[in-house]
């Protein structure tokens, strides 16, 4: 380009802590150096400033569930506004990502498309699934991980990891024993046996508050006398008032403290886990969380062998990036049928990530793995396989409606906005219903699912007759606009609206005049004025 500029794109907002050698730095080399061809938005073999400010800003946002999100523009300064940086993108023989598609459309007009269809639809899986696994935890549901997330204190049995096992008493003193009751005495681990199974009973009310109670008044004792299973399991029951006791997390967070500093590797899990997540009273702290993660992944704990490994994949709290190690990590938790180590060794060889060969047959193995186990992410990820006949499988589309449903029931965003887009086309056996596809959209836009706020919009612009409303299309590109869908983007500023209806072209008008952004004329022409409007809008 010949005109000058002054351009930046900064790896973060105001008050955003960030590191320099992090997931910013990582995506903007990847970008310039044409190793993920989405952020040459048009395919033409050159990145603007304005591409790659956009791609890092839908990437790092996504990935990091806006806890950082860069910002990118041009300096409003006279005469250095008018170009763009231009980087030429090194050749590649990289072929597009699995679930990544190209946009169709039709009557020249903007089509809908479900985020599998979109360049967005990789950008938010990995937030979303941090966002499920956090949710996963205390109360056992399951958002959206498109990667990794730690694992809360998990109201059931810790598993015995110790070699040794307590011992009893001989009695063989010379003197003749006195029964101290008509009951034998009971190991530990039989006491436990015995409260497990009223626990179990307890969750299916079979089994009285009163009754719970008594059979846990022995881990009290036990955990006194430094037993650390006892002092894990109490810790748990005050946690989650699971055993008929009231909530206390402090004393929840002290015994199962005590227990991990005892050795306890569940414990130190969970640990791990309060200190990934902010909970329990610990500030978030991502390097104290790998120091407890690793001896209880050393241990066998599966979900703290997973969140390691994520860990160690994304070099989060300091620790060194090594995707080798977080595949092993991976497999070791997915040998225990852990559903997001399934899902994440699903994500590696889609990606030929830590030392894997890019094998998507591979791939669809662990998917489905991980979805037979009911993993939202999973099911999606697999769906979208189906959807387009990749991974070794037939092109399924009844079958990729079936598991888009299975995750959307769930709540995830992203199977809700494909689901309406399979309705709206008629796709996969299902019917062409304009109601339901608006219904399933409108439950992800209520997510900030941006794809599924332009699918609404286009609803709303480009639907039938009864459909039909202007302003409620203005009213959901703008929002989509707000999150930088890349469609709208496309629509509003790049073509300046030019398909759209004069009718919604003067509401997008209105509603930037009335939220202070724009001053000028109300006459559906995007000129300067409008342009610069939506701009600022948009940033």
């Amino acid at each position: 380009m010949t005109n000058k500029v002054r351009q930046f794109v900064s790896s973060g907002d105001a008050n955003q802590a960030v590191s320099d050698d992090g997931l910013f730095r990582e995506l903007f080399l990847d970008a310039i150096n044409g190793k993920d061809p989405r952020a040459d938005m048009n395919g033409d073999g050159y990145i603007l400033g304005s591409e790659l400010g956009l791609y890092l800003d839908q990437r790092v946002s996504n990935l990091t569930g806006n806890s950082q999100t860069p910002r990118f523009g041009k300096l409003r300064a006279h005469g250095f506004d008018l170009g763009d940086f231009v980087f030429k993108v090194p050749s590649q023989s990289i072929s597009p990502e699995p679930q990544e598609r190209e946009v169709k459309t039709e009557d020249a007009v903007p089509t809908p498309a479900p985020t599998s269809i979109a360049n967005q639809e990789l950008l938010e899986r990995i937030a979303k699934l941090e966002k499920l696994l956090q949710a996963q935890q205390l109360d056992n549901k399951t958002p959206p991980q498109l990667t990794p997330a730690p694992e809360a204190p998990v109201p059931s049995k810790s598993p015995d990891t110790s070699s040794e096992q307590p011992t009893e008493t001989s009695g063989t003193t010379g003197e003749e024993e006195s029964p101290s009751s008509s009951e034998p005495d009971a190991t530990i681990d039989k006491q436990l046996d015995a409260f497990f199974d009223a626990k179990e009973k307890f969750g299916r009310g079979d089994i009285t508050k009163d009754e719970m109670v008594k059979a846990s008044l022995f881990l009290n004792d036990a955990s006194m006398s430094g037993d650390d299973k006892a002092q894990q399991e109490l810790g748990v029951c005050y946690w989650d008032a699971s055993c008929g006791f009231e909530k206390d997390e402090q004393k929840a967070v002290r015994l199962i403290r005590m227990a991990a500093e005892n050795g306890n590797a569940q414990a130190q899990a969970d640990i791990g886990w309060m200190y990934y997540n902010g909970n329990g009273g610990y500030a978030v702290d991502i390097g104290k969380a790998a120091e407890w993660y690793k001896p209880a992944a050393e241990k066998g704990i599966a979900s703290a062998q997973n969140t390691l490994g994520y860990i160690y994949q994304y070099g989060k709290g300091g620790v060194a990036v090594d995707e080798e190690e977080a595949v092993r990590l991976y497999r070791l938790a997915a040998e225990q049928d852990e559903p997001n180590a399934l899902n994440n060794l699903g994500y590696m060889y889609s990606f030929g990530k830590g030392g894997l060969p890019k094998d998507l047959k591979e791939a669809a193995r662990y998917y489905r793995m991980a979805a037979d186990l009911g993993h939202t992410i999973a099911q999606w990820e697999l769906a979208n396989f189906y959807f387009d006949g990749t991974g070794g499988l037939e092109k399924d589309q009844a079958e990729a409606a079936r598991l888009y449903r299975l995750a959307a029931d769930k709540g995830d965003a992203t199977a809700l906005n494909d689901l309406g887009y399979m309705y709206r086309k008629g796709l996969g056996g299902l019917p062409m219903d304009e109601n339901e596809a608006e219904r399933l959209y409108k439950l992800a836009a209520e997510q900030n699912q941006s794809v599924a706020m332009y699918n609404l919009a286009h609803l709303y612009e480009y639907g039938s007759a009864t459909k039909r409303d202007p302003k409620a299309a203005a009213q959901y590109f703008l929002k989509a606009l707000k999150l930088r869908e890349q469609r709208t983007v496309d629509l509003l500023i790049n073509k300046q609206g030019e398909q759209l209806s004069a009718l919604t072209r003067r509401h997008i008008q209105e509603l930037l005049r009335d939220e202070g952004y724009y001053s000028g004329s109300i006459d559906a022409k995007f000129g300067s004025g409008t342009k610069s409007a939506l701009l600022t809008y948009q940033n």
